[in-house]
């Protein structure tokens, strides 16, 4: 993606969140403030204006099939339902086990339209705390990420009394893409991020919730 076309999907995506999802334009547009200066502001992980743009790449590239979907019927609705809330577990599970499977990108587009829809269940994705993961032209990068969304979209389901914690619910989000990053590993071992096997160590040793603690503050 161009630099002019990327700045395109910037501004039309926040268009359209701001317009027709006004009560849900969180989920996106904190992950685009966070590119802009969360991102940037982080010294020990980022340092140029690329990858930067990298990530916000991901995420709005993420988040462009399923606002041009939603848009196309978007239309006021209730709650999200039972049988909703198990699929998004059910797509957790399914991307912390084979996050590249090609079978669960229907279930990835899905899960973040869903989010944009549903007026009871929000999180806040911040995918600075899992430092630079690479070209995205792969696809291991985005389906990491689709990975820490889809475990904070589960935790906040299965412990709705802790959806308020930021940290609890970012620590869900880490724990979860790391178990992706270890599934993608298995398969393809030329996958190593020194980072990411840094947080690895991190959580055997019970110190990650401290890194998330610590580094949340950098989310926007």
């Amino acid at each position: 993606m161009g630099a002019n076309n990327f700045s395109l999907t910037f501004e039309v995506s926040s268009f359209v969140i701001r317009r027709q999802f006004p009560k849900r334009r969180g989920i996106l547009v904190s992950s685009l403030r966070l590119g802009c200066s969360g991102i940037s502001s982080s010294s020990d992980f980022y340092s140029s204006g690329d990858l930067m743009r990298r990530h916000v790449q991901i995420v709005f590239l993420f988040a462009a099939v399923a606002i041009i979907s939603t848009v196309a019927g978007a239309q006021q609705r209730g709650p999200s339902t039972p049988e909703e809330r198990a699929r998004a577990v059910q797509t957790d599970k399914a991307l912390q086990s084979d996050p590249v499977a090609p079978n669960l990108q229907e279930d990835r587009e899905w899960l973040l339209k869903w989010l944009i829809e549903v007026p009871d269940i929000s999180v806040k994705m911040c995918p600075i705390f899992l430092g630079d993961l690479g070209d995205s032209k792969s696809g291991k990068p985005g389906a990491i990420i689709a990975t820490l969304l889809a475990s904070e979209v589960a935790f906040v389901i299965e412990h709705p009394e802790k959806a308020k914690d930021t940290d609890a619910v970012y620590l869900a989000g880490v724990d979860g893409a790391l178990h992706s990053y270890v599934a993608i590993h298995s398969k393809d071992t030329s996958y190593r991020l020194a980072h990411l096997d840094d947080l690895i160590q991190k959580r055997d040793q019970g110190k990650l919730p401290d890194y998330v603690h610590a580094t949340a503050k950098k989310c926007k």
